[in-house]
């Protein structure tokens, strides 16, 4: 059995390749990898959760392949 390993919001922004302003701002949006607020001022990410995340964006072999928004 494995342990879950948690990610505060600059180590998840880390991991996915972001900056941290940039993941509270997804976060605040709507449109970022899933949470868990363990109380207010503390946010975490289950890394598991921010690796399933990156890859349901998809993976393209050309900018062409998608539609930016």
């Amino acid at each position: 059995m494995t342990d879950t390993i948690f990610l505060r919001t600059a180590q998840a922004a880390t991991r996915i390749g972001v900056a941290k302003n940039s993941l509270e701002k997804m976060r605040v949006n709507g449109n970022g990898p899933p949470f868990v607020r363990i109380s207010p001022r503390r946010i975490v990410y289950e890394a598991a959760a921010l690796d399933l995340w990156v890859k349901s964006r998809g993976e393209y072999l050309s900018t062409s392949q998608y539609v930016k928004t």
